[in-house]
This record gives structure tokens, C-alpha cells and sequence, in this order.
């Protein structure tokens, strides 16, 4: 299944406890994340609830809203789509 509404905006991202996701200074929850190099991709939205994608490949994008990409992610080069 394709989402139904197109990223507008992306930004390279770094996994953080406690920086939220973010574009042109706005706090604002990703549309997607996309995984340059393969790991566990470790997300939390905005009501605290936090999830591990174990494994994802390289060049994989995760169709999720997150607030946050978390430390204990393993995954690296991200990129989040707004």
C-alpha cells in the first residue's frame, strides 16, 4: 500500500532522546523515515509510545509518523520525509 500524501520537505537526521523531529525550526511529527544503512530503527510518536523496527535494510523507507528517533537506534544515514 503507497501512502497517500507525498513528503514536501526532507532533512538528514540524527538519532536523539531528546531532539524531536524537526524542519525550518518547527517541532513537526516525519511522514516517513528513509534508512541509508541497515539496523534497528527505534521510533517514539508523540505520545511516548516508542517501537523497534528490527533488521531494516539498507535503502529501506519506514512509513511511520514519529516524533523521535531514538538513541538506541542502530540504523544510520536517515533521512526524515515531511
Amino acid at each position: 500500500m503507497f501512502p497517500t500524501l507525498t513528503p514536501f520537505e526532507f532533512i538528514a537526521w540524527t538519532k536523539s532522546d531528546t531532539n524531536p523531529l524537526a524542519y525550518n525550526g518547527l517541532v513537526k511529527n516525519c511522514r516517513a523515515i528513509f534508512v541509508g544503512t541497515a539496523g534497528d530503527l527505534v521510533l517514539q510518536n508523540g505520545l511516548g509510545d516508542k517501537v523497534t523496527f528490527k533488521n531494516v535494510p539498507n535503502a529501506t523507507t519506514i512509513w511511520v509518523s514519529a516524533a523521535y528517533v531514538m538513541a538506541d537506534t542502530t540504523a544510520s544515514n536517515l533521512v526524515a520525509l515531511f
